[in-house]
């Protein structure tokens, strides 16, 4: 795990960047990072290598620690930081959505269970009807059954049912 605070802690106390690689004026063996910022405005060397110049290695260790100056590492936790928060309110929003959808599966179930109880029960009356108008019959008729009914007099009868909560009598 990486302590940010730290990281942050050591990146504010260290000497600002950008930092600068190169070969060390004084000797041919040793690579040096160092800052045009620093004590009174007058840069400073960062760090030394202690290995050999021409070494791979060396030059690639300290590119790779000027590059990782305490600017580019404060932006990094900013970042990071941002990225958490954005991470924690899209989690939120996650926990949210499934909650709604979990509210609303309950209502479905609920509406299903009423529209069955709808289904499967009993007509509490029969409307009985005669009327001369024979396309207002046929057409009651082919709306409640589906069949065409073909005269000027014709009878009918449609089911009554209860609505859910009414009470018969």
């Amino acid at each position: 795990m990486i302590d940010t605070k730290e990281l942050r802690r050591l990146a504010q106390a260290a000497t600002p960047g950008p930092w600068k690689t190169g070969q060390y004026l004084g000797s041919l063996r040793q690579f040096v990072i160092h800052t045009d910022v620093g004590d009174k405005g007058r840069g400073s060397d960062v760090a030394f290598t202690s290995s050999a110049f021409g070494s791979d290695e060396t030059v690639a260790n300290a590119r790779l620690i000027s590059a990782a100056n305490p600017s580019v590492i404060s932006e990094l936790l900013d970042r990071l930081e941002a990225a958490e928060k954005e991470r924690t309110i899209d989690e939120q929003r996650i926990a949210d959505l499934m909650a709604d959808l979990n509210r609303v599966g309950h209502e479905i179930d609920a509406l299903r269970a009423e529209l069955d109880a709808l289904r499967n029960q009993e007509p509490v009356a029969w409307l009985h009807e005669t009327r001369r108008d024979s396309d207002v019959v046929t057409d009651a008729v082919k709306h409640v059954w589906g069949k065409s009914v073909v005269g000027a007099l014709a009878a009918y009868s449609i089911p009554l049912y209860l609505a859910p909560g009414a009470k018969g009598e």
